[in-house]
Formats: C-alpha cells, structure tokens, sequence
C-alpha cells in the first residue's frame, strides 16, 4: 500500500527497510523475497516520491551497495549485492519518470559498470540481465502504465513476466538489448 499510495515519507521507510533495518539480520526466504521486491515497489512510488527515486538512482550504482552490510541468509551468508542493484534498476525503469531514462541511456554508454563490487573491491558477478529487464520494463510502463504494468505483468513472473519478456526479446528492441547484453558481458569478463 505505501508504494501505491505513499509520498516521500514512505520513500524513506521503504530505503530504511532495505538499507538499515535488516543490515546484518539472518533472513528467510521469505524476508528476503520481499525485501529484493522492495525496490521494484519503489518504481510505483517514485512517480510521486522524490525519496523513492533518489534511493532508486543510487541504488542503481555498484558503489552505493559497497560499502553496506546487507542481511544474511539463513545458512549465513550475506545476501549478493549485485540482486539489490538490480531490483533498484528495474524500479528505476517503472518509475515512468522522465529522469530513469539516463539509466538505460548511461549503461549502454559505460558497459564496464555492470560489474558488481564486492565488500572487498572484488568483481562478484554482473547486473547485465538486469539492465536488460529494465528496458523491457520501461516498455511495459510506456505502453500501458506503471500501475497496469505491474498488475497484468510484473507481479506474475511465471504466467505473465517470462512469456511477456520472450515475445519482446524477439523484437528489434529486444535484440538490439540483447546484442548489448553479449557485448557488456564480455567486457565484464575482461582480455
């Protein structure tokens, strides 16, 4: 309710809940679900939450996980940064905001960033798929909205989200982010 209803105070409760509030924590499954669906919720909240939009733009950076202590699973592991970036990046892409387009415009642009920063400066993976799911979500909000987007789509990853995602991977659109995809992959990869 706060995503579709809040303001820039609730903007703040939702980044807390990411960002403080379950730092270090042992999660379950469960927990961890929801607090990765946390920044896709911000995408529907930053249309009208400056709050939710800055998260979701810092958010989007390697840089800004870092330097944080995310939660743990429960066997003891801290949760993967690279999954966090990528939730900012795909509720940055349904946010609809005129501003979110410099994301998809700067990754294409810097394709090295789409390496993950590990606690220890170390490369932990890429957000590469991720990028390329936000561009497909973009789409889905220019065509029918966010609030349509996410009901009819988003929120039915299986029955809905992957056969939506696999009919517009086959467009000119799609090909040519994932043709980008191949070509940051490798990058990441290095010589």
């Amino acid at each position: 309710m706060l995503a579709f209803g809040g303001g820039d105070r609730a903007g703040e409760l939702l980044r807390w809940a990411v960002t403080e509030e379950s730092s270090g924590r042992s999660l379950g499954d469960e927990s961890r679900s929801v607090l990765l669906y946390i920044p896709v919720l911000c995408g529907v909240l930053a249309q009208r939450s400056d709050e939710a939009l800055a998260f979701l733009r810092a958010g989007a950076m390697s840089e800004y996980w870092s330097g944080r202590t995310l939660w743990r699973h429960v066997a003891g592991q801290e949760q993967w940064r690279g999954a966090v970036q990528g939730a900012c990046i795909k509720g940055l892409a349904l946010s609809g905001r005129d501003e979110q387009g410099g994301i998809l415009e700067w990754y294409p642009e810097h394709p090295e960033a789409v390496v993950v920063v590990g606690p220890e400066g170390e490369s932990t993976g890429t957000v590469g798929g991720a990028v390329v799911e936000a561009a497909f979500c973009a789409r889905l909000v220019r065509e029918m909205g966010v609030e349509a987007a996410m009901d009819q789509v988003v929120q039915y990853p299986r029955e809905r989200f992957i056969p939506s995602f696999i009919q517009w991977r086959d467009t000119p659109e799609g090909e040519a982010w994932h043709s980008w995809f191949d070509l940051a992959e490798a990058a990441a990869q290095g010589p």
